[in-house]
């Protein structure tokens, strides 16, 4: 009896012994299973952040040569990735409050957290852009005289829908925009049938036409997220831009922005939205202040010239148009826009008038 109970408690033993075992062997494996998880996961982020590294230096050397051409095209490769592009306008300075204005502006690449500041470069992109291509475009600023490059940036994703509504301007438009941007020009009545494949930001482009009239096809709404499908409308007989966000199946007016030259056109097609654009129009208003701060200053020198007597209306700020375009070149906003509308042509007028008299040009 005795002996039986011994092998009973012999045999309870070596089942917990056995349980024991068993249990030590699963928190051993689960110990070195994630011990081996945080290593890969560690390994993986290093290699993601050293990517994202070299693609910093990479894209800030393409964006830097790339805005020093106009009228020029690239096509570049990258390692597979995500960017979003951010230009607040509400953290603008400008001349007035600052002797070196400034945005808060950036790109930052996917989830690791590397960035660039781009607190003074002009830049206009949608706000996310993935895949393993980047494409740019310049197109010099005239106003009259060169002030800049606006420097245009979309993905292989990005998708611009030229919808042709009787507008003359909307072929104009289509044929400028470049051939290797991922872009379409289709009627109103196909609009229903058309899809997207592909795309991660779909940009409508309206000319004259109001795109609030317009109920969204489900296929278009499917195709990505709502909040990356936007539009504009250029009214080129106003000289305005109206900027449109989709609400629900159907655009709703965001803002409305005067502009003076084509470029301020294809920069609002490549801007999501109008704050990004503000914001890269404030840079280039800060621009235009120093240019025409300079020529203001040789311009003084030129009226002050003994020689010069009989070109001297062509000197005075008051006369050329320089006194109201300085003046309007602190904070971008529409009533600014309006005013350097009428001051710029001034400018030229005066210009070609030196030019007939044989006086030294103002620019």
């Amino acid at each position: 009896m005795e002996k039986r109970y011994y092998q009973n408690q012999m045999n309870k033993r070596g089942a917990i012994d056995i349980s024991f075992n068993w249990i030590f062997v699963l928190i051993a494996g689960a110990a070195i299973l994630t011990f081996f998880i945080a290593v890969i996961a560690t390994q993986k982020d290093k290699a993601e952040t050293e990517m994202a590294i070299t693609i910093k230096t990479e894209l800030q050397s393409i964006f830097s040569g790339a805005s020093l051409s106009q009228n020029r095209e690239l096509d570049i490769d990258i390692p597979s990735s995500n960017l979003e592009f951010t230009c607040d306008f509400a953290t603008c300075t400008d001349f007035s409050t600052s002797t070196n204005p400034s945005c808060y502006s950036e790109f930052v690449i996917g989830k690791t957290g590397i960035n660039t500041q781009l607190p003074a470069e002009i830049i206009f992109s949608p706000n996310h852009i993935s895949g393993k291509k980047i494409l740019t475009w310049t197109k010099p600023w005239h106003i009259p005289f060169f002030v800049t490059n606006f420097l245009f940036i979309s993905g292989a994703d990005s998708h611009y829908l030229f919808i042709d509504s009787g507008h003359d301007s909307t072929l104009t438009f289509f044929n400028e925009f470049p051939e290797k941007m991922n872009k379409d020009m289709i009627s109103l009545e196909s609009l229903e049938t058309y899809n997207p494949k592909g795309s991660s930001t779909i940009k409508f482009i309206f000319v004259n036409f109001n795109p609030e009239e317009i109920i969204m096809p489900e296929q278009i709404l499917s195709a990505t997220n709502p909040e990356k499908i936007n539009a504009i409308n250029i009214l080129p007989e106003t000289k305005q831009i109206n900027f449109y966000y989709l609400s629900e199946n159907s655009f709703t007016l965001s803002d409305t922005i005067t502009f003076m030259t084509e470029s301020e056109i294809y920069a609002a097609m490549f801007s999501d939205e109008v704050d990004s654009y503000k914001c890269n129009m404030q840079k280039a208003v800060n621009r235009f202040h120093i240019s025409s701060e300079v020529l203001n200053a040789r311009a003084g020198q030129l009226y002050a010239y003994p020689s010069l007597t009989n070109c001297q209306i062509f000197y005075a700020d008051y006369a050329n148009g320089l006194r109201t375009i300085i003046e309007n070149t602190f904070v971008y906003s529409n009533q600014a826009i309006n005013n350097l509308a009428v001051a710029v042509p001034t400018l030229e007028s005066a210009n070609l008038a030196a030019q007939e008299r044989s006086c030294p040009l103002i620019y």
